[in-house]
């Protein structure tokens, strides 16, 4: 045991006594409010030793999730109502694959900008999921209303089934989307509509083998009205099988083609859409 004569902190010279010779116990409490006083010092004195910054965040454990808010501001103040559209989007999202609960231990991160996602994922967006981390994060401020949904079914969805073969990226985005189902107040079915009439769908092939080289915007909501009809259509297993295995086994799994599929659904929404939905592409936004 060593022998401590005194402490400087924060300019201070504070004089401790010998506690190998005196009873501990009443200063406990003294301990207590010297680590609070610390603790708040965290969010009010910046530290700026050697080019160190200090990094405060809340932290509350809900159910299998670890909630991580910064310490002030827009996202701290709807900490609460942000937890509850967290867990909303988790029900909507267990809904579309039909399953009852989702138990896997996560951390989501709520950050103030764009800024922060990029130093903290590499990449400048307002969500972003890594299933293998187990982690998620969202850009939260009066300004931004990240896609909540969207990513959470990308931790549940791998949870259930798994990454995804390359083939089956359209399917990872696709399903997503399909569970925010709103862009702009159009429904994907609507926004897939609009594409079809106006001659935007990308070919089958080239968006099945290279996703994430086509058109954002043209490529999430179109796999994400495919994904719907499949799943409404065919049922949720084939869809996972589908997953699991990529689109040269579409045929095996569904017992017709894709390009069939894809007749059907054109036929479908010429039917339900002799117009093209109102949808303005130069303001289309929400990705």
């Amino acid at each position: 045991m060593f022998k401590m004569d005194g402490l400087r902190f924060l300019g201070l010279n504070l004089k401790l006594p010998d506690f190998t010779k005196v009873n501990a116990r009443p200063f406990t409490g003294l301990f207590t409010l010297f680590a609070l006083a610390v603790l708040i010092a965290c969010t009010a004195q910046p530290n700026k030793t050697a080019g160190w910054k200090t990094n405060c965040t809340v932290t509350k454990t809900i159910r299998n999730i670890t909630f991580n808010f910064p310490s002030n501001g827009f996202a701290y103040d709807n900490r609460d109502s942000l937890v509850n559209v967290c867990f909303d989007a988790i029900k909507r999202d267990l809904a579309v694959i039909q399953q009852n609960e989702y138990t896997d231990s996560i951390v989501a991160q709520f950050l103030s900008s764009r800024k922060e996602m990029l130093e903290n994922t590499g990449y400048p967006s307002s969500e972003y999921a890594f299933p293998q981390l187990k982690k998620i994060w969202f850009v939260a401020d009066r300004s931004i209303s990240p896609l909540v949904t969207h990513e959470f079914m990308h931790m549940i969805s791998t949870s259930f089934w798994g990454q995804p073969p390359q083939h089956s990226y359209w399917l990872k985005e696709g399903i997503a989307v399909y569970a925010q189902n709103s862009c702009n107040g159009f429904t994907v079915e609507q926004t897939y509509a609009f594409f079809e009439k106006k001659n935007m769908l990308i070919p089958i092939d080239s968006l099945t083998a290279h996703f994430y080289q086509e058109p954002m915007m043209i490529a999430y909501h179109q796999s994400a009205y495919i994904s719907q009809y499949l799943i409404e259509t065919y049922g949720i297993q084939k869809f996972s099988l589908l997953w699991r295995s990529g689109s040269d086994s579409f045929e095996k799994i569904y017992g017709i083609q894709l390009n069939q599929v894809l007749l059907d659904i054109k036929n479908k929404l010429d039917k339900k859409y002799p117009e093209a939905p109102g949808i303005d592409w130069k303001t289309f936004k929400c990705l």
